[in-house]
């Protein structure tokens, strides 16, 4: 528990399968994340988030990271999966990187 103004991360950890869906804090929407970071913590406050069926969001991909085959990244939006080895093929190039959907 946050209290004196201290600042505060919730993690949300959607069950396999689903997706964070909507943030809500004290009836104002927040872009969807899989945290949410409270400023300044003074006073009492309602949180809810709302999740979907779907495809979480992977880490974005980073260049001169080795990803394994079967790994994957989330690029300009996207999610890829990589095929074999790769630590220099941007993903939207083809190559080891395969196109797996669209990153809500």
């Amino acid at each position: 528990m946050a209290t004196g103004g201290q600042d505060f991360t919730i993690n949300f950890i959607p069950d396999d399968g689903y997706q964070v869906a909507s943030i809500k804090l004290d009836g104002v929407d927040y872009p969807v994340s899989n945290n949410i970071t409270i400023n300044n913590v003074s006073s009492d406050m309602s949180l809810s988030v709302t999740f979907e069926e779907g495809i979480s969001c992977p880490d974005v991909w980073t260049l001169g990271t080795v990803y394994q085959g079967g790994e994957r990244v989330t690029y300009e939006g996207a999610i890829y999966e990589a095929k074999w080895y790769s630590d220099a093929n941007q993903p939207d190039l083809g190559g080891p990187w395969t196109l797996v959907g669209e990153c809500k």
